[in-house]
């Protein structure tokens, strides 16, 4: 069966392997553009995929917005055999006329999402009922698997999407341990934490924060839960390097960590239930390797690059057939 991913620029997941009936279609970069130009370039794109899409039988759009909608009419005009696939879906923030939510409905033919929330959030928003949607984990590069042995004297948190950064400040006031947060903007810090507490404002390269986490001692993820689009990229990152982890139980984490077997995890915005988290791991060895070693076992099996490829093939049809 031929498929076809249309995928953004920024795609880190390579060609499909060789048992994969599938060829990957770039969509244009649009970093830097405003959104009225942004918006514009969906138009050589649809054109780029309605080309490819008469061979295929399935269509994927990867890490794509409301323009799925726009894409999937098109590629049922040219090839009305297709079935559209959405993967990794990233839901508007505000809700959409009706007549923009049926043919989200209407055209794609399933949402293959990351985070199990999402399903629900579907339903809700788009009316798309729950056996139109499929987990399938996020992937982790085979590069970022090797495990570091080195063990740093700070705690690591990085990321934008949803991060709560006041709650991880508030824990860390009483935490004695140096920490190094990546938040890509500017955090006010107490200037009594100043001396233990190191904030770049600018988000660093996936290279250098992959590093910053390998040396870390302890990697803390700390977000509000929320319906809107939140990958599990930070967390996936620590684990497969076997750091031991502290999350916050939300939609985007809870898919990937189980407390006490490979992290530990505390509810949205409670600091005093993180601050005795980060305490416990800064104190006993013991449990930072028992649980750094189980995260990355559970990361190589779950998660692999050639697990992501058996998920995605088999979620198509004919291997899990559509109505």
């Amino acid at each position: 069966m031929a498929t076809v991913l249309s995928v953004s620029w920024t795609w880190p997941f390579g060609d499909p392997p060789s048992d994969f009936d599938g060829q990957i279609v770039k969509r244009s970069m649009t970093w830097g553009m405003s959104r009225s130009r942004s918006r514009l370039r969906i138009l050589p794109d649809a054109l780029r995929l309605a080309r490819s899409a008469r061979q295929s039988d399935a269509v994927v759009l990867c890490t794509i917005g409301i323009e799925a909608a726009v894409l999937a009419g098109i590629v049922k005009m040219v090839s009305p055999r297709s079935k559209v696939f959405v993967f990794d879906f990233l839901a508007p923030r505000r809700d959409l006329p009706t007549l923009i939510r049926r043919p989200l409905l209407r055209l794609i033919d399933r949402f293959l999402i990351i985070r199990s929330g999402d399903a629900a959030m579907l339903q809700r928003r788009f009316q798309v009922p729950l056996d139109r949607t499929r987990f399938i984990p996020w992937p982790v590069l085979p590069e970022v698997l090797p495990e570091s042995p080195d063990e740093g004297d700070y705690v690591y948190s990085a990321g934008w999407a949803h991060r709560d950064w006041p709650t991880l400040v508030r824990a860390l006031e009483t935490v004695p341990v140096p920490a190094i947060l990546a938040p890509g903007r500017s955090l006010d810090i107490p200037t009594n934490l100043l001396d233990r507490i190191r904030v770049r404002p600018t988000m660093p390269s996936p290279e250098d924060g992959r590093a910053l986490c390998r040396g870390a001692k302890i990697v803390a993820v700390i977000m509000r839960d929320t319906e809107l689009p939140s990958g599990p990229l930070v967390l996936l990152d620590a684990m497969a390097a076997g750091k031991p982890v502290v999350a916050t139980s939300a939609n985007g984490t809870r898919d990937y960590i189980t407390d006490r077997v490979t992290g530990l995890v505390v509810p949205p915005d409670d600091s005093a239930a993180l601050s005795e988290a980060l305490r416990e791991l800064s104190v006993d060895e013991e449990l930072r390797r028992s649980l750094g070693r189980a995260a990355r076992r559970y990361v190589a099996e779950t998660n692999s690059l050639e697990k992501f490829w058996f998920n995605l093939r088999n979620a198509l049809p004919p291997n899990h057939d559509l109505e």
